[in-house]
């Protein structure tokens, strides 16, 4: 028996979710890895996002939506690289974040005699 409940409407309103999925997720994405932190995001917020898109891909795979799929991947990408990034900064020690923090305050200093 087939379960997939993918019709031209739920492909159409998935696509359109996956591209605000990303629209969303790729500029924090980025900022991230720029910044190599995640400090504004709670552990609660991250883990509660992983967890939702981990139960979200198991819903996808058995209604054999791919769109709903697709999209919680990609959430889940996101996710991922941000709990990444948590991690780092959780168990940094303190003489790490003193270093960036003069790293950065030397290049704003360099920044603002350039003005």
């Amino acid at each position: 028996m087939n379960n997939s409940v993918e019709d031209n409407f739920s492909r159409f309103v998935g696509g359109a979710s996956v591209v605000l999925a990303l629209t969303a997720t790729v500029p924090q994405i980025y900022y991230s890895i720029k910044t190599k932190t995640a400090q504004g995001c709670s552990w609660w917020f991250l883990m509660s996002r992983v967890g939702i898109t981990v139960l979200m891909v198991i819903y996808g795979i058995y209604l054999g939506a791919t769109m709903l799929i697709f999209l919680n991947v990609v959430c889940g990408v996101g996710a991922f690289v941000m709990v990444y990034y948590k991690f780092i900064e959780t168990f940094r020690t303190p003489l790490e974040n003193e270093e960036e923090n003069e790293e950065n305050n030397d290049i704003n200093l360099e920044n603002l005699s350039n003005v």
